[in-house]
């Protein structure tokens, strides 16, 4: 018994610890991810992702996110993409000094809770074992 009341109390103590952390990240400019760097209102629901017009195997990603009732269209909903070049490899950019996915974007669903990506088909990366 005495076992499991210190597990409980250690699996608290880390549970409210990452808690903690997690709500500080976001205040962390230099740590919190790109995402929390535009506002729901620089947002529509149609983006382009960087790249995409020199790009040969072009792509246009559509679809509508439902409420958990599978009928209603869920509006306001961001969404986030990144994928790899055209060669597999996933490069990165520096945005207001912070090291971000080179391909990436985001949107956030309208009022029929429809989106738009503009992209290219990422290539495959090989990974090779020995």
């Amino acid at each position: 018994m005495k076992q499991l009341i210190t597990l409980a109390f250690i699996t608290g103590i880390f549970t409210f610890y990452n808690t903690l952390n997690a709500q500080e990240l976001a205040n962390n400019y230099k740590k919190r991810h790109a995402i929390f760097d535009y506002t729901e209102k620089q947002l529509n629901n149609v983006d382009t992702i960087p790249g995409f017009e020199n790009k040969a195997e072009k792509l246009m990603i559509t679809g509508t996110i439902f409420e958990s009732d599978g009928v209603t269209p869920a509006k306001n909903v961001v969404l986030y993409i990144c994928q790899a070049d055209e060669d597999g490899d996933y490069h990165s950019k520096k945005i207001n000094g912070k090291r971000s996915v080179k391909h990436q974007g985001w949107i956030k669903t309208d009022a029929n809770g429809s989106y738009t990506f503009y992209t290219f088909v990422p290539g495959t990366h090989w990974v090779l074992r020995t």
